[in-house]
């Protein structure tokens, strides 16, 4: 069975997609034969892929302008990929219809979620990637859906047939080693993007300070972008300035933020599947989750839930978690369990099965 990828989740040089796919391709059993079609690509991920099964990916090009080069070359080889080469199945790695014309297989696509569809009055500037979404939706043979809950959006908003729709679960990779001097003291932990509304961070923050203000030894850490002057006037406001932190982290370091914080807490309206949760999970970590979108199914009752509208539930689920030891001890023994039911070895294998089914 050969199975042809695009270049198009390659693009930049981190991603979780692009992580997917290079853990589904890893895993994939050896009889596969699985081909990307990139030439330059700076993805931290694909590199680590290259020595097993990427022999033609070059260094990437050094000069002004070289990103849009550089993807106009990726391209035209991966359109010289899809008229030339032998593949059984094309797996698209994201949303653009560049390749419709020179498709020559079943098309697969996977779905990780529907945040631009549910979320579109705050992504006005993606119009024409939803559309291709969309369009891409509806052309595919097999669409993967990362969730029970991204399935049930997809079929709400573009009702398609749904047995062409298969929900397989990302799995997890094994903690980097744990850095020794990450010591932050007691804190909460936010990870990720705090910019987009639906991450609901600013609620988050409002919810949480009267703990901060009675408990000063206390540290809010968020991981991702330092503060903008915007959250640092914010926080100021809330008189917890001093006890917010937010830094740029690599793996090694986020890993030891889970492992010694007091609480995970995801405060989002709407993911996906949250990978996250199975970060915290793998590091020991209490987690406490919106009561909203595929964090039940996710998480099931390893978590502590809260009503991510509502300040007075987000910060009784952290008081909770934080201030009872023995409800902790409970949700690290329970993560623990739940984290066995997901790994991208069992993702390969059911990706592997959708592609026979097309066959």
């Amino acid at each position: 069975m050969n199975i042809l990828y695009d270049y198009n989740a390659f693009i930049q040089n981190y991603g979780g997609v692009s992580r997917y796919f290079c853990e589904i391709i890893k895993e994939l059993s050896p009889e596969v034969h699985t081909e990307i079609s990139v030439l330059f690509s700076d993805n931290v991920h694909l590199h680590d892929l290259k020595k097993e099964r990427m022999k033609h990916l070059l260094t990437s090009l050094n000069f002004k302008g070289k990103r849009i080069v550089e993807n106009r070359i990726n391209k035209q080889f991966s359109i010289y990929k899809l008229n030339r080469s032998k593949y059984d199945i094309f797996h698209h790695t994201y949303f653009s219809p560049y390749f419709l014309k020179s498709l020559k297989a079943p098309l697969v696509i996977t779905v990780h979620d529907m945040i631009l569809e549910r979320y579109a009055q705050h992504f006005k500037e993606y119009n024409a990637e939803r559309e291709n979404k969309k369009q891409l939706i509806y052309k595919s043979d097999r669409i993967i859906a990362v969730s029970e809950h991204t399935r049930k959006d997809i079929l709400e908003l573009y009702p398609v047939n749904p047995d062409k729709i298969s929900v397989i679960y990302h799995g997890w990779s094994a903690p980097a080693p744990v850095v020794k001097d990450g010591e932050f003291g007691r804190y909460l932990l936010f990870v990720g993007n705090r910019s987009n509304s639906y991450k609901n961070f600013s609620l988050f923050a409002e919810a949480v300070t009267p703990i901060l203000m009675r408990d000063q030894s206390l540290k809010l850490i968020c991981t991702g972008s330092p503060f903008t002057p915007d959250e640092e006037r914010f926080l100021g406001r809330l008189g917890i300035q001093d006890q917010a932190k937010a830094m740029l982290v690599s793996d090694t370091l986020l890993y030891s933020l889970y492992r010694d914080a007091l609480v995970f807490v995801y405060p989002s309206l709407y993911e996906g599947f949250g990978i996250p949760i199975l970060e915290a999970f793998s590091n020991n970590c209490p987690v406490c989750l919106s009561a909203a979108s595929c964090f039940p199914e996710i998480a099931s009752d390893a978590a502590l839930y809260f009503d991510p509208e509502s300040k007075e539930s987000i910060a009784q689920a952290v008081e909770k978690v934080i201030y009872d030891p023995n409800l902790s001890e409970m949700l690290r023994k329970r993560g623990s369990e739940r984290l066995k039911l997901f790994s991208w070895k069992r993702a390969a294998a059911q990706t592997l099965e959708v592609y026979k089914s097309i066959l």
